[in-house]
């Protein structure tokens, strides 16, 4: 049977810098997975760290992995990725099923948010006015955060900001950063 991979790739702390620099293009899971998603959200830890596009996803046995596949995974060579893979699966045997996906990561975002600031539900008008508030307040914490806040305030949309900020945000890590203001200045007492 199998299981879909939502739009989350869970990754381990060891693996995260390989994907964030590009050597790890690829991740290798035990079983039959679906990937329904051609983009998904890179998350370590519980904090999301970009966004990754979806190049292919293969089923293969464990024992019909190739060096090709140990390398896009990370690893130097097949023996090294068969020994990181029995360390994470214990019970894996070499007629197992495992799904390879391969990916590139298009967005790493300046700072990881929680899951919880990913998933807010702000509207383009509440994100207007709290930038406003927070501008108004002089509670802003750096240089790309006030631009950002300045052009929310001015009702440009999150897709209008992503893009004048560069290829890292997107419009779903505006709108984290937005939750995360919103969620200081609740602390400071303001909302």
């Amino acid at each position: 049977m199998k299981r879909a991979l939502g739009k989350y790739l869970p990754v381990k702390w060891e693996y995260l810098r390989d994907i964030l620099r590009g050597r790890k293009t690829a991740t290798i899971r035990w079983g039959l997975l679906t990937v329904p998603h051609k983009r998904v959200y890179l998350e370590c830890g519980g904090r999301v760290y970009g966004e990754l596009e979806i190049l292919g996803v293969k089923h293969v046995k464990l024992s019909e992995l190739s060096d090709e596949d140990a390398r896009q995974d990370g690893f130097y060579g097949l023996t090294e990725l068969i020994a990181a893979l029995t360390r994470i699966y214990p019970d894996i045997t070499p007629g197992d099923w495992v799904t390879v996906i391969r990916f590139r990561l298009v967005a790493r975002y300046p700072t990881p948010v929680t899951r919880q600031e990913f998933e807010s539900e702000l509207s383009a008008e509440e994100a207007r006015e709290l930038s406003r508030e927070v501008l108004a307040r002089g509670l802003v914490r750096s240089r790309d955060e006030y631009k950002m806040l300045l052009m929310l305030s001015k009702g440009l949309s999150f897709e209008e900001v992503a893009e004048a900020l560069g290829p890292n945000y997107t419009p779903a890590y505006v709108k984290a950063l937005i939750s995360r203001v919103a969620r200081r200045l609740s602390r400071y007492g303001y909302r």
